[in-house]
């Protein structure tokens, strides 16, 4: 049997979902609920890639990058980043999407080259 409301199902609720997440990622300080909307990030990846919504992965890397520099206004001191946690699981998250689902990105190479040289 064919999943034929997948695609549009997905259609309707990646930007809430990543949304969500991102408002979480933000506000939690545990570290178990950070590490699930890591992997919540991870999963909206996962399933953009095999739907084939490269808008969802631009908007996943967009949104990370966001994050890295908004949780470390200092990004240009490499000490001050290492310290921040939320910043580096923001960093090794948006290049474990960009790393796996790089065929798929395009416009959120503009916030990758951005965080790059920062």
């Amino acid at each position: 049997m064919q999943p034929v409301f997948d695609s549009d199902m997905f259609a309707m609720i990646w930007g809430p979902t990543i949304a969500s997440i991102s408002v979480v990622f933000d506000q939690a300080e545990d570290e178990s609920i950070v590490q699930y909307t890591i992997d919540g990030f991870l999963s909206v990846a996962h399933l953009a890639s095999v739907l084939h919504f490269c808008d969802a992965i631009d908007n996943l890397v967009i949104s990370l990058c966001k994050f890295i520099t908004t949780l470390n206004p200092k990004a240009n001191e490499s000490e001050a980043f290492i310290e921040d946690s939320k910043a580096m699981l923001a960093l090794v998250t948006m290049f474990c999407i960009v790393n796996q689902y790089g065929d798929c990105v395009r416009s959120g190479w503009r916030s990758v080259v951005d965080c790059i040289l920062k």
